[in-house]
């Protein structure tokens, strides 16, 4: 069913489709957290890929083909996330920026040394 709205559905249906993509999708929520936190190297950044991954694999879940390996779609959808979470970094900088995320500073240039007193 192309372009579906939960609300479309009756009660029972809407049900059955949340029981459908918790039952395939939860088993890895784990193992996306625990990549998300490598790739980022924050908590807090990969607790919010972690959801962002959950959010978009929950609205694309009409195209979903069941049968097919969920786990490489779910972690598909979590590295664009991360991929676009360092795009904003790098775009909108901020003082707060983690290091796993931080540009190379360049070095201070040389100037006269004065003598320590």
């Amino acid at each position: 069913m192309e372009g579906w709205n939960l609300a479309q559905f009756p009660v029972a249906a809407r049900g059955a489709r949340i029981a459908e993509f918790e039952a395939v999708a939860l088993p890895h929520i784990n193992d996306l957290y625990r990549t998300a936190q490598r790739m980022t190297g924050d908590p807090a950044r990969a607790e919010d890929a972690t959801q962002e991954t959950w959010l978009q694999a929950w609205k694309s879940f009409d195209r979903f083909e069941p049968g097919t390996n969920c786990r490489a779609w779910l972690f598909r959808i979590l590295f664009h996330c991360v991929h676009h979470q360092r795009r904003k970094l790098f775009r909108f900088p901020s003082s707060k920026r983690p290091r796993s995320f931080s540009r190379p500073t360049s070095r201070p240039r040389a100037g006269p040394r004065t003598p320590p007193r």
